[in-house]
Formats: C-alpha cells, sequence, structure tokens
C-alpha cells in the first residue's frame, strides 16, 4: 500500500512537457491523442484520447490544450479517469496552432504532442457609417445570403440588430459579428456621436390683441406646428391672425428621419378700453357754443370734421352728420378706439316776410328751410299752414310793430330772428325761457360780462336781442 500511495504521488505531480511521446517499460501500453476539426473548423476542435496496449488497468488523467506551443493552458485540465475520452474545444481562435496531449493516472505514461491548426476564414468583417447627426447609419461591408450579423454597442450584443444595417441613435463604440456558415469575424470598430437636430425658430414677440402675427422656423426639411391645426408646410406661419391669448407656439422639425422641436412666445397685450362722450349730440351751424367731449383714458388724440384741439366747432364741421373719432395708445403700443356722431343743423335762412289778409294776420316767410319750422312771436308759438324747401304760410298770426320774431327749426331749435318793424327791444329775462345757457356773446362771438344797454348780443343758438336795463 505505500508503494502504490508513492506512485500516485509521483504521477499526480508529473509535469507535461508536451513536446515527445514516451511509453511504459515494456513498450506496450500507451495514450493516442487524435484532433479533428469540428463543426466551425475555425472555432472547435475535436480531442479524442484512448489507451492502447495490454496496460487496460490504466485510466486517463488529464489532458491539456495549449496555443502556439507556449505553456499558457487553454483550458483546465480534466481529472475524470476514463480509460478514453472525446471532448469539443470551442471558442478557439482561427488560423492558429494548438497543441494538446495526455498522460496516465498509473502508469504516468504521456502522450506524444499533436498538433492542429483551426481553419482560417475567408473574410475579414468590416463596418462603415453615415452620420446623419441625430441618426448614424452603420452598416456591414459583407452583404447577400452568405452573411448573418449581430450588432454590438461596446461588448453587448444590440437585441434585435442582425440586419446588415444599424440605425444609432445613441452614441457609443459600435461592432458587428459577422457570420458565413461556421466562420464568424467580428468588424472593426466605429465610434458614433449622435447630435440632435437643431431647430430654430422666430424670436419671443409681443403683439396687440387682435393683430396678425408671422413666425417662422428653420434647421430642417419638414415641419408641424401646434397647435395651429393643419400648418405642416411651409415652414413658415405667414401672417396670420394672432392668438386671442398669450400662446406658446411649438414647431417640430424632421429631416431623414430626426427630428428636433422649438417654440415661440407670442406675448398679447390687451387694447386700452376708450370711451367719448359729448358734451351734445347736435348743434346749430351757427351756435355760439363749442361741443366739448369727456375722454377716457385722457391723452388720447381727437380728430374729425369741424376738430380743433379737443372741442367741436359746429361751424367748422359744416352742416350734416360728423363721426368725431377718439384713438388712445397704451404703453406696449397697442390702440383702442372710439367713436361718436354729432349733427350740425341747419339754420334758417329769412329773405323777407310778408303780411296779407285783410287785418294781415297771414304771414308769408321766404327764405331758404332745410327743415318744418314754427314761428314765435312773444310766447305764442305758430305752425305752418303750408311749407315747401322756400317759402312758409302762417294764419292767423298775431305780431305788432316792435315784436321780435323768432323763426325756428322744428328740428334741433336752430332759429333766425326777424326784426318785425322799428325800435324792436327785448329784454334778457324774457329769453332766459327759452335756452339753458345764459350767457351773452357780442356779434364776434366773444363772450360779454357786462352787457351795455342798447347794444345788440347774441344769446346761445344765434338769437340775437337788444340788452336794455
Amino acid at each position: 500500500m505505500k508503494k502504490l500511495a508513492s506512485l500516485l504521488v509521483i504521477i499526480l505531480t508529473a509535469a507535461f512537457s508536451g513536446v515527445s511521446a514516451q511509453t511504459n517499460s515494456n513498450n506496450m501500453d500507451s495514450l493516442f491523442v487524435f484532433a479533428s476539426p469540428g463543426v466551425n473548423p475555425q472555432t472547435e476542435e475535436i480531442i479524442s484520447i484512448t489507451m492502447v496496449g495490454t496496460f487496460s488497468s490504466d485510466y486517463v488523467r488529464s489532458w491539456v490544450v495549449r496555443p502556439n506551443f507556449t505553456d499558457t493552458i487553454f483550458s483546465t485540465p480534466r481529472s475524470v479517469p476514463p480509460d478514453s475520452i472525446s471532448d469539443i474545444y470551442t471558442g478557439l481562435t482561427s488560423n492558429t496552432v494548438y497543441s494538446c496531449g495526455a498522460y496516465a493516472i498509473f502508469s504516468g505514461l504521456k502522450s506524444s504532442v499533436k498538433v492542429f491548426t483551426t481553419a482560417l476564414c475567408s473574410f475579414t468583417a468590416g463596418i462603415e457609417h453615415s452620420s446623419l447627426g441625430c441618426i448614424d447609419s452603420v452598416y456591414s461591408l459583407q452583404v447577400g445570403t452568405p452573411y448573418t450579423h449581430q450588432w454590438k454597442i461596446g461588448a453587448n450584443n444590440i437585441p434585435g440588430a442582425t440586419l446588415p444595417y444599424y440605425k444609432a441613435t445613441i452614441s457609443g463604440n459600435y461592432s458587428c459579428s459577422v457570420s458565413n456558415g461556421t466562420c464568424t469575424q467580428i468588424s472593426n470598430t466605429i465610434s458614433v456621436t449622435i447630435t440632435d437636430l437643431v431647430i430654430v425658430a422666430s424670436s419671443p414677440m409681443t403683439i396687440c390683441k387682435g393683430d396678425s402675427v408671422q413666425i417662422s422656423a428653420s434647421g430642417a426639411d419638414a415641419y408641424s406646428w401646434s397647435p395651429i391645426v393643419g400648418l405642416n408646410n411651409p415652414n413658415i406661419a405667414n401672417p396670420m391672425a394672432g392668438p386671442a391669448a398669450t400662446t406658446n407656439y411649438t414647431v417640430t422639425g424632421s429631416t431623414n428621419g430626426c427630428s428636433g422641436s422649438a417654440s415661440v412666445k407670442v406675448t398679447v397685450v390687451a387694447l386700452p378700453v376708450v370711451s367719448i362722450i359729448p358734451s351734445a349730440t347736435s348743434a346749430c351751424v351757427d351756435a355760439v357754443n363749442d361741443i366739448t367731449f369727456t375722454l377716457q383714458p385722457a391723452g388720447g388724440t381727437l380728430f374729425g370734421d369741424g376738430i380743433s384741439g379737443n372741442i367741436f366747432i359746429p361751424s367748422l364741421a359744416g352742416e350734416g352728420y360728423h363721426t368725431i373719432n377718439y384713438a388712445f395708445t397704451n404703453a406696449s403700443g397697442c390702440s383702442g378706439n372710439a367713436s361718436t356722431i354729432i349733427r350740425v343743423l341747419e339754420t334758417p335762412v329769412v329773405d323777407s316776410i310778408k303780411r296779407k289778409g285783410s287785418l294781415g294776420t297771414t304771414l308769408i316767410v321766404y327764405g331758404s328751410f332745410a327743415y318744418h319750422i314754427d314761428i314765435k312771436v312773444g310766447t305764442k308759438v305758430y305752425s305752418t299752414a303750408t311749407q315747401n324747401s322756400k317759402q312758409a304760410i302762417f294764419d292767423d298770426v298775431s305780431i305788432s310793430s316792435g315784436d321780435l320774431l323768432l323763426i325756428r327749426s322744428t328740428e334741433g331749435g336752430c332759429f333766425s330772428v326777424w326784426d318785425f318793424g322799428l325800435g324792436v327791444e327785448e329784454y334778457l329775462t324774457k329769453d332766459l325761457n327759452q335756452n339753458a345757457d345764459n350767457r351773452i356773446f357780442d356779434l364776434l362771438g366773444r363772450e360779454v360780462k357786462n352787457p351795455q344797454p342798447g347794444t345788440l348780443y347774441i344769446i346761445r343758438g344765434g338769437k340775437k336781442f337788444i340788452y336794455k336795463k
């Protein structure tokens, strides 16, 4: 027993030189090693080891495969003790020389060295790329039926990436494992840098509510705007109605499958609320008093016929309807406006007056009358019996020399004064019952604070009178 144990220790510690064949002492027992190509001769080899001779009680102790006759052990030595073995070595390098050998557990016999060379692949895998910025198309130089592909990023396979090309959307180092039958080659590596498609849009802008707006984008071939419905092409929103409120517009541009986005903020400023209120909506063309306005907000511009500064002058505007506008612009440059209509009435023009009838009570007033007129003598008002634009007839008029005859338009109260007879006078107190404004003016329209007796003056509306204390 002690001798057998010593023999096992010697056998297990023996080194495998791999350079020559050895036999046992009677030259009958030996190890035979055979190597044959596997399914993929570039990367696989079948190693077979058989015990031969009469020493049938011996077993295969261990075997190794080494590349290029070096001492580097390619695989872990096997420790099972069958009398014969067949093993497949995979993952070998193509076109590389390997050596293999074995030894027996009891006899310590070593096999001769078996040398084999893996097959050489008939192609070299290669890849190229075509950069589009946001997408980099990497493609294999080996195409067609014999080749299969598996793309990698770094050392990792990309799941599902088995076509001859791959669209890279992230930066990294790309390679491809290319196979032709049983031969597989790893391609060169390409470094891919992905950059986004840059879309440039109009600068932020401020508009007044109701204004049109023009926004644009560049950097791509096709564009889609939001929230503008249906504006997909061209790349310019060429003037469109501005939004009712502040809005962010987003544009998405695309080129060759790449896309990018940008936004434009359109700030909408509300228009100022503007109002114009006139002191009167009608006036006689020869009225002494002008029409003034209450304007909100203050500081705008008043314009239209008869406007001088911030007042309306009826005689400057002339007879008819006049639209007066008021515009105000705020600090943001946004304007609002309001308008009002003022009617300027024509004063009846009297050329002459004749009495007719047995008592002289029928009056015929000749002149130019744009509207229906009546006459007033003292406190008595008479309506026309008949009237056209050139004359008006009044019946049963009681009038005496010295009475003041007032010819009035029934629309707007414009009137003319006819002094009937000599020495016609009227007291100021009588006129106050007919006019809202008791101010007195001279014949040039200047206001008089201290009227002088016997002087001819005018009250609002153009009525003439002689002042008498």
